[in-house]
């Protein structure tokens, strides 16, 4: 089972909410846990993408593969599989748009841990 704990900003812990709501001084609400609860998407979504990078590696490294670096491929090896008449619909790279994602409009942790992967894809 899951144990919740209460940790003040001075590193106290409490097992009860009563009791870390004394401690505080005041009633505590789930806005006092958002920080933490923000810290846990943000590893989850970093693990998440880590499991995801290390399967496509062992599926690409697999029998028949000529990948090994682990490296995402370079836009030869997408062109190397398209026929002539496929490139030829491919849109000019100044044709191309960047998408901005903002985590302003996430209202649950699921959207937050989501946006995390994808700020985290973009950054690398």
């Amino acid at each position: 089972g899951i144990l919740t704990t209460y940790v003040a900003p001075d590193g106290k812990s409490f097992f009860h909410k009563e009791t870390s709501s004394a401690y505080a001084g005041r009633e505590l609400t789930t806005k006092d846990g958002w920080n933490g609860t923000v810290r846990r998407a943000k590893v989850q979504a970093l693990q998440a993408l880590e499991l995801a990078r290390v399967e496509c590696q062992e599926a690409l490294q697999g029998p028949g593969s000529e990948r090994k670096s682990g490296r995402l491929d370079k836009d030869e090896t997408l062109f190397r599989v398209l026929s002539a008449a496929e490139r030829k619909l491919l849109p000019a790279k100044e044709e191309l748009h960047v998408c901005v994602v903002s985590a302003r409009r996430a209202t649950t942790i699921e959207g937050v841990r989501d946006i995390f992967m994808v700020e985290t894809q973009f950054r690398e």
